[in-house]
């Protein structure tokens, strides 16, 4: 048992231990807690600071006490302000102050780490060891609705893959706080190489998309860079809902095909059909006439357009050509 003396408002102890039967109040004459510092009126000693517990090549001490940071709030300070100190937050019952047992770690410089006490970053967080089964680093979820069929958390995922490469993924979990409605599902994929997936988790390419669409909005097109380093549209639907494709950029279309209509079929045995709607039936097969020359309006000069004429010889048009591609065919004697 200690000895306690009072020595100008202050309360020692000789040494030993203290023992209070009751409640202790200091800077309270009604303690509302087994010890209570201070009550509540302000007092700008009413925290805290602790000793050191270890040897330590700082002397700044930490403390713990009421705060608030705009006068409103009623917060905790919880403080280390040697330059080099951090707050350590340990679990698990190895024991008390247990290095292995940091859970998370604020540095001095602000950075907080998690499952590491070395943070790099504003935020790091480390799990165990990479294998190839992913792991979940952080999962972000919202209040379970009981009527809710659909998944209510997602994880960012981290593993090696067979050639030990980091393999980062998104991922929508199926558990809904009752039971499981649907099976994982993992949304994107991001290796090491560079390489993206979406739908799958073994990207093949930079991009790759599996099991789904890709939707580019009209006018928009897919681009690809040249030699040169410009970079050049190369498919796109454009304003007139014609797909096109590009040969050297916009206003440079090799190919428009107009919507909901089968203009060309070329086939992997080297057929080509333009305007069929089947197989077409020799090496090249047109439904319709064949313009040759460079006039803007369609077959100025009648005779430059060839066309089949209903007894199966080959003509030329006498007259313009329709929009559907017909016109006065006179066969060539």
């Amino acid at each position: 048992m200690a000895m306690l003396s009072v020595l100008c408002g202050e309360l020692y102890a000789a040494d030993g231990d203290m023992l209070v039967s009751g409640k202790l109040g200091v800077g309270t004459t009604s303690p509302e807690s087994e010890f209570q510092l201070g009550n509540y009126t302000t007092n700008s000693n009413a925290y805290i600071i602790f000793g050191k517990r270890v040897a330590s090549a700082q002397t700044n001490l930490p403390f713990i006490g009421h705060d608030s940071i705009d006068g409103v709030s009623s917060d905790l300070g919880l403080g280390a302000i040697s330059t080099s100190g951090g707050i350590n937050f340990y679990t698990g019952n190895a024991g008390r102050f247990y290095l292995e047992n940091i859970r998370m770690r604020i540095t001095g410089t602000g950075n907080v780490g998690i499952g590491t006490t070395g943070p790099l970053s504003k935020l790091e967080v480390d799990g165990s060891a990479c294998t190839l089964t992913p792991q979940d680093i952080i999962t972000l979820a919202r209040p379970y609705n009981s009527g809710l069929s659909y998944a209510r958390t997602a994880a960012l995922t981290l593993s090696n893959d067979t050639s030990d490469r980091t393999v980062l993924s998104f991922k929508l979990l199926a558990a809904n706080g009752v039971a499981v409605v649907a099976p994982d599902t993992t949304i994107m994929t991001l290796r090491s190489d560079g390489n993206i997936g979406i739908g799958t988790t073994i990207p093949g390419a930079k991009l790759h998309v599996s099991s789904g669409d890709i939707l580019l909005d009209n006018q928009y097109a897919l681009y690809s860079k040249n030699s040169s380093g410009s970079n050049l549209p190369v498919l796109a639907i454009n304003s007139s809902n014609m797909t096109t494709l590009f040969s050297g950029g916009w206003g440079y279309e090799f190919l428009n095909i107009a919507q909901n209509a089968s203009l060309l079929t070329i086939l992997d045995g080297g057929t080509v059909g333009i305007g069929t709607t089947g197989t077409p039936n020799a090496k090249l097969q047109v439904n319709g006439s064949v313009s040759f020359g460079k006039d803007t309006s369609p077959l100025a000069n009648a005779n430059k357009a060839l066309c089949w004429t209903d007894i199966g010889k080959i003509g030329y048009c006498s007259s313009a050509i329709s929009s559907s591609g017909v016109c006065t065919c006179n066969p060539i004697n």
